[in-house]
């Protein structure tokens, strides 16, 4: 849950604050825990960056302060709040991981949070707009902004709109280990194309668990659950047809479109229709991204990123 992934409204947080997007402030220490995450795993925390560099930097920090203030904006729209529950869980979840991960010592759990370029109070926040992600849901479902009723899933279930695939995932953790990992993605895709199966050749290769693999029945996806790159690729193909090599920002990938199962689709139909209502929230909080317009403020537009640390 400390992922970058989770981007969240922090506003609150950090006396400073670098813009105003909609109506949501964005403080420095937001501003700073997108900025040195997006340095580390873009950059590699280079101390010294490029112009164009600097660029990119800012322009991926802000990408991330908009997606956050959607979330907010979003959760105001539909009147979303978190309960008292909600809060306890929150305080909850926290009291958890300074046990389990920090063995209750204060250093501990200050060195880890700084790992992750946060404050106490940044992380509090994060776990509370995550679960606030989840109220808005509920709020577009009761508005009928989101539909998910069973005309709606069987209609879903057996249209391009869902799909069946399996991915073959290798990682490079770093560019020294590109051209190995480059290596490997090209013997598992010359192994596909001679005739192996794919879902071991899946096993032997992928980066992912077996779990996350899904080689039995294959993962059921919308187009905003999974990376741009991914569902184009997969929508193209006919079932049983296999994807080129991917390369994205994280990796390779080798995509393969599988015949959906009917009968699995309705043990699985729950799930299918939880993450079709997380889809649309997708889909509803990149059109409210959209919509929104950043304003540095004084104090943001003198700042120096290459001086935040």
């Amino acid at each position: 849950m400390l992922a970058l992934s989770l981007c969240v409204t922090l506003a609150s947080c950090g006396e400073k604050h670098i813009m105003t997007i909609g109506s949501t402030e964005i403080g420095y220490d937001e501003y700073r825990y997108y900025l040195l995450n997006n340095k580390r795993d873009s950059f590699n925390s280079a101390e010294t960056l490029t112009e164009e560099q600097i660029e990119e930097l800012k322009s991926l920090t802000e990408e991330n302060a908009k997606y956050s203030a959607a979330i907010e904006a979003l959760a105001e729209k539909y009147g979303a709040e978190l309960t008292d529950e909600d809060n306890a869980q929150v305080e909850a979840y926290i009291a958890a991981y300074k046990a389990e991960e920090c063995y209750n010592n204060e250093e501990s759990y200050e060195s880890s949070l700084e790992s992750y370029y946060m404050t106490e109070e940044l992380f509090k926040e994060l776990q509370k707009d995550t679960l606030l992600v989840y109220r808005t849901m509920d709020k577009m479902v009761e508005a009928g902004a989101i539909v998910a009723d069973d005309a709606v899933i069987d209609s879903l279930i057996v249209s391009d709109e869902l799909l069946c695939i399996k991915e073959i995932y290798l990682s490079y953790p770093s560019e020294e280990t590109k051209e190995y990992v480059h290596n490997r993605a090209v013997e598992a895709y010359t192994a596909i194309m001679n005739g192996g199966d794919f879902t071991e050749i899946m096993r032997k290769y992928s980066s992912y668990n077996e779990a996350e693999m899904s080689p039995e029945h294959g993962y059921y996806t919308t187009e905003y659950e999974m990376p741009e790159y991914i569902w184009q690729a997969a929508v193209t193909l006919a079932d049983g047809e296999v994807s080129e090599i991917i390369e994205s920002p994280y990796g390779y990938h080798i995509v393969m479109r599988c015949e959906k199962d009917t009968a699995y689709m309705e043990e699985i139909r729950e799930d299918i229709t939880d993450r079709y209502i997380s889809a649309m929230y997708t889909k509803a909080l990149y059109e409210t991204i959209e919509s929104l317009e950043v304003e540095y403020t004084s104090y943001g537009n003198r700042l120096k990123i290459e001086t935040i640390s």
